[in-house]
């Protein structure tokens, strides 16, 4: 596995489209967990994998949503899952912690001067670079 940073451009994503919510069942945990971690080290706090699974107040077998939003609290951040149309995005909510319509995770690290969205991702050995 690696790291993949990647720019999506805003005229990419159809004005009608949504950074979706996924459902708790779908999303992909080890996405999950990379985003997660990707987004603690962008604000100076570096957990190991089982670390991030160990930090919500109910640990299960399987990192959700639920998981991943009582983990930020146990650090001190305030998350929620929510809809928002990519153009209602703003630079100053980033990073944050959005859905691909394949049920992955991602970081948003930033949103650039034409309002193209910088991501990074969790890439496997059988995507691309």
């Amino acid at each position: 596995m690696s790291t993949r940073r990647s720019t999506i451009k805003s005229e990419d994503v159809p004005a009608s489209s949504k950074i979706r919510t996924a459902n708790v069942e779908d999303i992909e945990e080890s996405s999950l967990i990379f985003s997660i971690q990707k987004f603690l080290a962008h604000e100076g706090l570096a957990f190991s994998v089982g670390a991030i699974r160990d930090l919500p107040e109910l640990s299960g077998e399987i990192f959700d949503l639920q998981s991943a939003i009582s983990a930020l609290g146990h650090v001190g951040y305030e998350a929620r899952i929510g809809r928002l149309k990519p153009r209602k995005l703003k630079k100053d909510l980033c990073p944050a912690i959005g859905f691909t319509f394949d049920d992955r995770a991602v970081l948003i690290e930033d949103i650039d001067k034409d309002g193209n969205f910088v991501i990074q991702k969790r890439s496997s050995e059988h995507e691309k670079e």
